[in-house]
């Protein structure tokens, strides 16, 4: 009887313990799914809040020239290279300024090549109020291309071209030296750039020319 005893209370604490156990085991894997989420949601809030921040950065230029003393151009600026290029807008080609300045007057027509992310096409619209085609087939700037022109109110003035530039119709690959918003290097149907040498393509895609 009591050897029978001992063992019924002998199975019930093992319950017990085991009981006690099982139920740690599941508070510890409740606790680590809310965790897990909660880290998870905070460290996408947090990528989230970064992304919108650099893409939302912009500098406001200040160019001097001839015509209107101080004119001011903004530029958005998600990039080191974006950034550099609002920085060196009066320094880096001051000569592609003045030929702007001297000869789009009169509603002149710019034909702007290799646009970029804008700043001569947006710099002729602002300055000789007149019309620009802008022709940029980086898929990777033709988003800063198109929120500049619309910063500085100038989506009347400017057409975008997404093609590539070539002597005939046809369809080839466009080699993209940097994939960073900004960047430039890229040539279409060839692998090497403007300066003859070869381009160390990031990524590649098949576009039409023309």
């Amino acid at each position: 009887m009591k050897q029978s005893l001992k063992n019924t209370i002998k199975i019930i604490l093992r319950k017990i313990i085991n009981l006690y156990f099982l139920s740690y085991k599941i508070f510890l894997l409740i606790n680590f799914n809310i965790l897990s989420s909660i880290n998870y949601r905070f460290t996408e809030g947090i990528i989230s809040t970064t992304s919108t921040f650099l893409n939302n950065l912009k500098k406001k230029v200040i160019h001097k020239n001839s015509k209107i003393k101080n004119l001011e151009i903004y530029f958005f600026t998600p990039s080191q290279i974006c950034l550099m290029r609002a920085n060196t807008f009066s320094t880096k080609e001051p000569e592609t300024l003045l030929w702007i300045e001297e000869f789009g007057g009169k509603a002149g027509v710019l034909y702007d090549i290799g646009a970029n992310v804008g700043l001569y096409s947006i710099y002729h619209s602002l300055l000789n109020k007149g019309k620009s085609y802008a022709f940029e087939p980086s898929f990777f700037n033709l988003k800063q291309l198109v929120k500049n022109i619309y910063e500085n109110n100038c989506q009347n003035e400017i057409v975008i071209i997404p093609n590539p530039l070539s002597s005939t119709n046809k369809i080839e690959n466009f080699l993209y030296g940097s994939t960073e918003e900004g960047g430039a290097l890229s040539a279409f149907g060839v692998e090497y750039g403007f300066d003859g040498n070869k381009i160390e393509n990031i990524i590649a895609s098949q576009v039409v020319g023309f």
